[in-house]
This record gives C-alpha cells, sequence and structure tokens, in this order.
C-alpha cells in the first residue's frame, strides 16, 4: 500500500516538471510513511511513497527496474496470489515482493497479466525504450489513480493533491460539482477539477507520444445463475475459505475491523481461523446509544477470543477528528461516516499496518435498505397512484437517522416515494443524499444538475434485471465512489493498509451469479449470505437491525463548530465571492443550523463544508 505519481512529457523539455515531481511526492507521505523516491531520466519521472507491507527490506522499494534496465515500476497496493505467479514465471527473482513479480508478469504478458491479479492495486510501468507508460486499476476501484493530459506531457497520481503540484489549470468542473452534490461523492472517471480525470476500475491506460489508449478489461459479466440455494451457499463459503488465505498475507502486523455487523463477523470468524488471537477494533459513540454497536462487537470477539478493543468516538473528541478529516481530504467528499472511519483508523494504526475489513459486503449481497426497498416496490408498483397523492403529505414528517422512530418515518417516506417512481427515477432517488429541488433552492445555476447522470452503466448492467440489476448499478457507482474512497482515504491519512475481503473478485463473480431473490426478500436483506455464515455469527448478530455507521453531527454543526461555519465555511462574503450558491439560501440554512433545525439537511451541510474547504484549500478563486 502505497504513493505513486509521475509524468510523461512528449514534446519540448520542462525543468519544471521535475520539481513539480519532487513536490507530488511531498504531499504523499501519508500513504507511504517508510520510503520515498524519485526516478527521473530524460522526458520522463517516476515517483513512490512506500508503506511497507510484504518484503520489508529496503531491496523491495521503488521506482524498480527490471534487470534489463528498460523496464520501470511504481505500485500501489497488493497482489495476494504474487507466489503461485512467481512460481508460473520460474524466474530468478532478487526480492520477496509482489512488486517484482508484478513488474515480469506484465514484461511476459502485456496487459494480459492484469486477468492473473488477485489483490487491489494500481500502478504503472514505464518502457525505457517505447518512452511510453502502462497504467491500470484494479477491478472494483480500491485504489485510486488519477491523470491528466496536456500539450505537452501527461501526468498521473494516486491523490488529487498530488497530482495537482504539476503545473495543471485549476478550473471548477461543474457537472462533477453538481454531481457531488446530489451523491455526496465524484464517481469516476470525472473529479472536481476539470481535466483531471479517474482511471476507471477494471480498466487500463496505454500512453505515449501518439496519444492515449483507453481499455476495459474487466467486465461485471451476467454469468450463468445458480439455480440451487443449497449449492449456492456452498460454493460460497467454499470461495470465501480459499480467499482468506490469500488476504491475510502479510509481512507487517495485521489485524481486523470488528463493528458487531454481520459483514465484519464473518471476516473475524474466517480470519480467526488462520490468525490466533487476532487483534480486532470496534468504535463505540457513548454519547449516541442508538448508533452504538460495541455491544454486538464484544459478543463476536469473545466468540473467537481476539485480542479485541472499543474506541470511543465522544462529542468532546469529535472536533478533532473532523478537523484531522478536512485537512487530509482533497476532492469534496460528503459522507460524514468519513469521521468515525477516521477515528478508528487512527486508534489502529498505533498497533498494526493492515486491517482487514467487511467493506463492500452491502454493495455486493443486496445489503442496503434500498434492495428491500426496490423488491416492495416492484411488488406493490399497484399502489403507485396512492403513493404519489402521499409523499407530499409524508415528506412534511421530521425524520433523520438519529433515533430508531425518525428513523423508520425517514425510510417510509423514501419507500413511498420510490413506488410513485420508475425503476430508473428510483434508483437515482435513493442513491442521492441531496434531492434535485433542495439543490435547486441554494445553487444559483441548476441547468446542468441532471448533466452527469448519462452514460454511467455498462451493458452487463443493462442486461440484467431485477435486484441484480441495482446490486451491479451499485457496484458501478457507489462502491467506488463512495465506500472505497472513504476507506483509501481515511486509511491512509493514518498510514494502514485496509483489505475488503468481500472484493476478492472471485467471490463477486460468483456472488453475480447468484439470483436476487436469493440475496433479498421481503422480510430480509443479504439473505444467502447470513444463511451461509449463520453457523459463524452469534444469533444477536444476524437477527439485529442493521445500522449505518454514522454520527449524530447537527448538535456539533451548532456548537463547537458554529463559528467555523458562520464565519469561514458559509460565510457572506466567501458565497458572494464563488457566485455558485444563492446567498438567502444558505443564510436560511445557516439559521436552521443555529436554531436547530437542520435535521434534514445534515447530509447537505457536511457535504458544503467539504467542497468549501477544498475551494479555499486549493484557492479555486485564482481559476475563476
Amino acid at each position: 500500500m502505497c504513493g505513486i505519481t509521475g509524468y510523461l512529457q512528449f514534446n519540448k523539455s520542462d525543468e519544471s516538471l521535475e520539481q513539480s515531481i519532487h513536490a507530488s511526492v511531498k504531499k504523499l507521505n501519508r500513504r507511504g510513511p517508510d520510503h520515498q523516491e524519485i526516478n527521473i531520466s530524460k522526458g520522463m519521472g517516476l515517483g513512490h511513497a512506500r508503506l511497507s507491507i510484504i518484503d520489508l527490506t529496503n531491496a523491495a522499494n521503488q521506482p524498480m527496474k527490471d534487470p534489463s534496465g528498460r523496464y520501470s515500476i511504481v505500485f500501489n497496493g497488493e497482489i495476494f496470489n504474487f507466489k503461485d505467479i512467481r512460481e508460473e514465471l520460474n524466474l530468478n527473482f532478487q526480492t520477496s515482493s509482489d512488486t517484482e513479480v508484478l513488474l515480469a508478469a506484465y514484461i511476459k504478458w502485456k496487459e494480459d497479466c492484469l486477468e492473473r491479479l488477485n489483490g487491489f492495486f494500481s500502478f504503472a510501468i514505464y518502457d525505457h525504450d517505447e518512452h511510453s507508460l502502462f497504467l491500470a486499476r484494479d477491478r472494483f476501484g480500491m485504489k485510486p489513480l488519477l491523470y491528466a493530459k496536456t500539450g505537452d506531457y501527461f501526468c498521473f497520481a494516486s491523490e488529487l493533491k498530488s497530482i495537482l503540484e504539476y503545473p495543471l489549470e485549476r478550473t471548477l468542473d461543474y457537472n462533477s460539482f453538481h454531481s457531488f452534490l446530489q451523491l455526496s461523492y465524484i464517481p469516476s472517471p470525472f473529479s472536481i477539477i476539470d481535466g483531471v480525470h479517474k482511471l476507471k476500475p477494471g480498466h487500463y491506460l496505454k500512453v505515449s507520444k501518439q496519444g492515449i489508449v483507453e481499455k476495459q478489461y474487466y467486465f461485471l459479466n451476467h454469468l450463468p445463475p445458480l439455480q440451487d440455494f443449497e449449492q449456492a451457499k456452498v460454493e460460497l463459503l467454499d470461495a470465501f475459505k480459499k480467499s482468506i488465505q490469500y488476504w491475510i498475507t502479510s509481512d507487517a502486523p495485521l489485524g481486523a475491523f470488528l463493528s458487531g455487523g454481520v459483514d465484519s463477523s464473518i471476516v473475524v470468524a474466517l480470519a480467526s481461523e488462520h490468525v490466533s488471537n487476532l487483534k480486532t477494533f470496534s468504535v463505540s459513540f457513548p454519547d449516541s446509544p442508538f448508533h452504538d454497536e460495541s455491544p454486538y462487537s464484544n459478543i463476536v470477539a469473545k466468540r473467537y477470543a481476539t485480542n479485541h478493543e472499543v474506541i470511543p468516538v465522544t462529542e468532546s473528541n469529535l472536533f478533532e477528528s473532523v478537523d484531522n478529516v478536512l485537512e487530509y481530504l482533497d476532492e469534496p467528499f460528503g459522507d460524514s461516516s468519513a469521521i468515525p472511519s477516521f477515528a478508528l483508523c487512527r486508534e489502529v494504526s498505533k498497533h498494526l499496518k493492515v486491517a482487514l475489513s467487511g467493506d463492500g459486503a452491502d454493495e455486493v449481497f443486496g445489503g442496503y435498505e434500498k434492495y428491500r426497498g426496490e423488491f416492495l416496490a416492484r411488488k406493490y408498483g399497484w399502489a403507485s397512484p396512492m403513493a404519489k397523492i402521499a409523499h407530499p403529505l409524508t415528506s412534511l414528517l421530521p425524520q433523520s437517522r438519529d433515533s430508531h422512530f425518525l428513523n423508520l418515518v425517514r425510510k417510509g417516506n423514501r419507500l413511498i416515494n420510490g413506488i410513485a417512481l420508475n425503476e430508473e427515477q428510483r434508483y437515482w432517488k435513493w442513491s442521492c443524499f441531496n434531492s434535485d429541488q433542495s439543490l435547486r433552492k441554494i445553487l444559483n445555476n441548476s441547468d446542468s444538475l441532471e448533466n452527469w447522470k448519462e452514460g454511467f452503466f455498462g451493458d452487463a448492467v443493462n442486461q440484467s434485471s431485477g435486484i441484480n440489476r441495482m446490486i451491479l448499478k451499485d457496484i458501478s457507482l457507489v462502491l467506488e465512489g463512495d465506500m472505497l474512497t472513504k476507506v483509501d482515504m481515511m486509511s491512509m491519512a493514518n498510514s494502514i493498509e485496509v483489505r475488503p475481503i468481500f472484493l476478492d473478485h472471485h467471490i463477486v463473480d460468483l456472488a453475480n451469479r447468484i439470483p436476487g431473490h436469493f440475496k433479498v426478500t421481503q422480510a430480509q436483506r443479504k439473505k444467502i449470505l447470513i444463511e451461509t455464515f449463520k453457523d459463524y455469527l452469534p444469533k444477536e448478530v444476524y437477527t439485529r437491525p442493521k445500522h449505518g455507521f454514522s454520527v449524530e453531527l447537527l448538535p456539533f454543526f451548532r456548537t463547537k463548530y458554529w463559528e467555523k461555519i458562520n464565519d469561514v465555511f458559509l460565510s457572506d462574503s466567501l458565497i458572494q465571492r464563488q457566485g455558485l450558491f444563492n446567498l438567502k439560501a444558505i443564510q436560511n440554512l445557516k439559521k436552521s443550523i443555529k436554531e436547530g433545525n437542520a435535521h434534514n439537511d445534515q447530509s447537505l451541510i457536511w457535504s458544503l463544508i467539504t467542497f468549501q474547504n477544498f475551494w479555499l484549500k486549493f484557492n479555486l478563486e485564482r481559476g475563476l
């Protein structure tokens, strides 16, 4: 797990790029605090910041060259089956690292090597003879890779803050801005900066003086379904047992996150079969019992005799975590669960470098409430006319995630609204944190609010149906843009590697063969996953309601953080200078915050804070 950066010049030599790459690597120091190195030759530069996980010796530092000297690599991630590939290559290797194996695999098989890789990665390989670059990103986007091209050069980096150290224009991409306000994140291939792109998951790039060629190498195929439920359970358990043996590979200390939910409990149960006295970590919310899952994590920890630690996130230390999150974020990111994620990763980093997690299970196996909502919307579609009449009334009710009752009201309102829409409209409605209507109130110009939604889904998604169609959409959109971005940024902010084993591509490919009605019913989500692992889980874990990993922010906004919101992020002077937001609407929003009436706007407020933080940090005013 590391950070990478680099450039390739096409025409004239520009010495400023050499200065840029040094600054770019420095911005990646938290991703790779163990070693930073830069290799510069004529018209090319590669930079690497290393977090040592496999082969901790200096011989495995990067950039790394092959024995011939023709190829150089910078690599972020892990290849868990590298020992198998090394055996297949049958070469004399100088290190025990997966980096050297990856480079040799590319030299032998070129882009076809990607099909052999089990793990998560973004990497760049430079061909010194051809003066060209090959860049690739893992199948689901667990590791980030951004790039930009001007008339004279191409550059890339693991993070926005790093790539912006190159001489690029800092101009706001308005479509990305609008997608962010609705979704709370910006999906690939877009970024908040016009001209800076994210390499899409499962894609690679070939870059040379002749241009850029992009190709998709991995597809979420709609394979023949598994029709027998019991057989599907057998194959699923077998896939997990095989995968865990690869995903625990590490030369650095390894542990696991344990929320007390089904997903992380499964990971801990499987890992405990191979790692004795496994270190596990969870967070508690002493000030908010509704969000506190620590009693369940304690039950699982006791069952598997893990070395467990509970990290309290209280109102008193929330302020510090918020500022730390904003300090590390570059591109705006409005998922407030990043705050407890940061707190968890910060504490875990004191004990180990690698943590297994249950991330990805909800997207792959149908764990979100919207999947059950889709089931009900299809079953009770006949109620659509009544839902259209009822929704204006139910939307007036108070609703939030901060209590059991208000959360039920929120879910009921979203279901009623969804039933009144067609499938595509329903998906977007349930995927967006902020509605078109609420955003049109605060934006000065909302003409392109819908433009960003076009062209996100490929044939594999369109050829699917029912619940699996929605699941494939989420893997394409929500998983990479929200969940994996959060995990990557908050873990790297604390220099630890997080491994979401549910995203082993063998597991995902198998899950895509499992019919939707095996995953979601009217009474249950993630049905086949729970049934497969019932014997591994305490009953208290798989029978309890699902909780999101979130915190109540409104009391914090109106007390300790009020001055910063009022005087900095949403100050009248900044709003007027930007020209993006309606001043009167922002003033009304601030009034609601101060009076404690902004329960339904907490997501919007946090999104605005992270956007304004980005705007000020990168001084976008100079680009307008």
